[in-house]
């Protein structure tokens, strides 16, 4: 399961344990056709890694912040 976060939810999401966060655009081609690997990914590493994402137009904050200006994923242990 892929958990959509935005800049309020994000912060107690990421705190604990390894984090994948997908920084997307609905408009992004590259993101659209990454989304159903990140979906079988999830369910693959259930209980071992939490996946979520973050529309970079709606949390634009977000975006600046993890420097995601090219819609690409990042990969964050805690």
């Amino acid at each position: 399961m892929i958990t959509t976060l935005n800049e309020e939810s994000f912060g107690d999401f990421v705190k604990n344990g390894l984090v994948f966060v997908d920084f997307f655009a609905d408009w992004c081609m590259p993101c659209k056709m990454m989304h159903p690997v990140l979906e079988e990914l999830s369910k693959e590493l259930e209980g071992k890694m939490k996946f979520s994402e973050v529309n970079v137009d709606e949390n634009q904050q977000l975006s600046v912040k993890y420097r995601s200006e090219e819609h690409t994923s990042e990969l964050q242990s805690h």
